[in-house]
């Protein structure tokens, strides 16, 4: 049964919904901005160019996507979002279910603000990807399972009615799976024996990913092997991705916890640099002074109050 089948809502709700054909492309028009359709199998093959991002997923059989610049087979589970501008086109068939939500760029933020918005090279690497006038789609593996299934049918459900919670209750459920693809990036570092066949800008979420739960011990080496890469090109393509090259990303991530570390327990600076992942304590407190300008003992005093508990401060993070 087809998943616009299984959605319990009256056929009086479906008749208010208009079918609009624009630039070739059939699609649900209703008053909200952003819009859920299911992608026609009768794509005549025509580029086309929308100004919102993009959000293709997946969801059962395979599909072709095909861009100015690229064309992929993408398969059952596999998301990609698009940038504003980038003219592309998916050709499927009827037994392939392929969703896709187009959003405006200010509400696109709004729902995607818990992965966007952080200070890690990850939330940089999103920004610089999404929003920078970037050509290339972001890659994602959401496996579809009963939870993504029911919340694509309750989008589908509260798009086409008109009442006066429905925007609201809309954008409540899509804010719920954007949280459904972030956390989906920690599932992407456990396939990475299947990654050969992605590019390695499509693999950058995952790579970086993996960064931040292993900078205690991850090397370049160690990270270009995993995902199959030589050294040398994984390095330039972080330094491509992020603006910053792999030692900063990975100094970034153990200095942000040393710091932590420092003003919230008593641990010694030994003991913090070996937790961080730092050889040394020695070593760590060079990297620490050459990137606050402050040694940690120092930074650890200057923070503590007449009680001697620890209190937070701001220095920037690099």
């Amino acid at each position: 049964m087809e998943l616009i089948d299984q959605i319990s809502i009256p056929i009086s709700e479906i008749s208010l919904v208009r079918r609009t054909r624009q630039e070739n492309v059939t699609s649900l028009s209703t008053h909200n901005l952003i819009q859920i359709n299911r992608e026609s199998c009768y794509s005549d093959g025509a580029l086309i160019t929308v100004d919102y991002f993009c959000l293709i997923y997946c969801m059962k059989g395979t599909c072709r996507l095909i861009t100015k610049r690229s064309e992929r087979e993408m398969k059952r589970g596999e998301l990609f979002i698009l940038p504003p501008g980038l003219p592309y086109c998916v050709q499927n068939t009827p037994e392939d279910l392929v969703i896709t939500i187009i959003s405006p760029s200010n509400l696109f933020q709004k729902n995607f603000h818990a992965l966007i918005y952080q200070n890690n090279p990850l939330s940089a690497f999103f920004r610089k990807s999404l929003f920078e006038l970037q050509s290339d789609p972001v890659y994602f593996q959401l496996p579809a399972s009963p939870e993504i299934r029911s919340l694509i049918q309750h989008l589908f459900a509260e798009f086409v009615k008109r009442d006066a919670l429905s925007k609201i209750a809309f954008n409540d459920y899509l804010q719920i799976l954007y949280i459904h693809i972030i956390r989906s990036l920690e599932q992407m570092v456990l396939t990475i024996a299947d990654t050969r066949r992605l590019t390695v800008m499509e693999m950058m979420p995952s790579i970086l990913q993996y960064i931040q739960k292993n900078y205690h011990t991850v090397t370049l080496d160690s990270l270009a092997e995993l995902f199959h890469y030589e050294s040398s090109y994984m390095s330039k393509q972080i330094r491509l991705a992020t603006g910053r090259t792999f030692s900063d990303i990975v100094t970034n991530f153990r200095l942000t916890e040393a710091r932590d570390l420092l003003l919230n327990t008593r641990e010694s600076i030994e003991h913090i640099a070996e937790l961080v992942g730092y050889n040394s304590g020695d070593h760590f407190s060079y990297m620490f002074r050459k990137v606050y300008g402050i040694s940690p003992m120092r930074y650890r005093q200057s923070d503590v109050n007449g009680d001697g508990a620890f209190q937070k401060t701001h220095l920037p993070i690099s």
